[in-house]
């Protein structure tokens, strides 16, 4: 019954944000504890050392509290990892850590649905977004922890296991702007026909379907997804453009 309801969840995703789904685009999922964690080696692409993003759909299916903070995934040792993504014991908050660094952002992941998760890492300060909403940002950095393995579903040394469902795993070496986030929260970012616009900073996704994390280094990019810094602009909108014209003025 259990596997049954976390299936339903999963699917959820799809049928809830229909509106924003991309004909042709099924995201990968993964479910947990139905499938043990995924471990993959240690990378430099995976280090992002100089800030980037992670984002998913995950959905959080436990009820009484298990005791620890399941974890989604972690890069670098159990203790101490460069980054480590878990929630809360009672599904009321995420939980970030980057080295010995600790941050917390309030959310409920309580309510049966599934939710885009999307932690963007400028360097000196750490943003999230949970269903294209800012949630809350703390003064920290990826680049405060050791490299490691990268494990989804729990630590490196395979504590703190998560419960629920993992959809559409991405890393990218630069965090996105936050208006884009939610745009291609259900889309493929390497579409042809409308590329993410920091599809050259993606560095990996996730593909459960085959247990596989596919590195950057792997992937040969069509021309045509490349854009140019005109296209960007105009793929961030009106609003954005208007903002980045007036931190150059004032830099003036």
């Amino acid at each position: 019954m259990q596997n049954l309801r976390r299936k339903s969840l999963a699917l959820g995703l799809l049928i809830c944000c229909a509106g924003a789904y991309s004909a042709g685009y099924t995201p990968d999922t993964r479910e947990f504890p139905a499938s043990a964690p995924l471990a993959f080696p240690e990378h430099p692409l995976l280090e992002l050392r100089d800030g980037g993003a992670i984002e998913f759909w995950v959905a959080a299916d436990w009820r009484a509290s298990l005791g620890y903070h399941p974890v989604i995934l972690a890069y670098g040792p159990a203790t101490a990892p460069q980054y480590s993504l878990a929630i809360t014991a009672q599904r009321d908050a995420l939980l970030v850590q980057a080295g010995e660094q600790y941050g917390q952002f309030a959310f409920r992941f309580d309510d049966g649905r599934t939710h885009h998760v999307a932690v963007l890492d400028f360097d000196d300060e750490i943003m999230v977004l949970i269903d294209g909403q800012f949630v809350g940002g703390v003064s920290m950095s990826f680049a405060g922890g050791a490299p490691g393995p990268l494990v989804v579903g729990a630590r490196a040394d395979g504590s703190d296991a998560f419960v629920g469902a993992l959809s559409a795993l991405r890393l990218w070496d630069m965090p996105m702007a936050p208006e884009t986030v939610p745009e291609f929260a259900l889309r493929d970012p390497m579409a042809v026909d409308r590329p993410h616009p920091n599809i050259e900073h993606l560095v990996a996704y996730s593909d459960f379907r085959s247990g596989e994390l596919v590195l950057a280094e792997t992937l040969i990019l069509e021309e045509e997804m490349i854009l140019s810094d005109a296209e960007i602009l105009e793929t961030l909108g009106a609003a954005e453009v208007r903002s980045i014209e007036q931190e150059f003025s004032d830099d003036e």
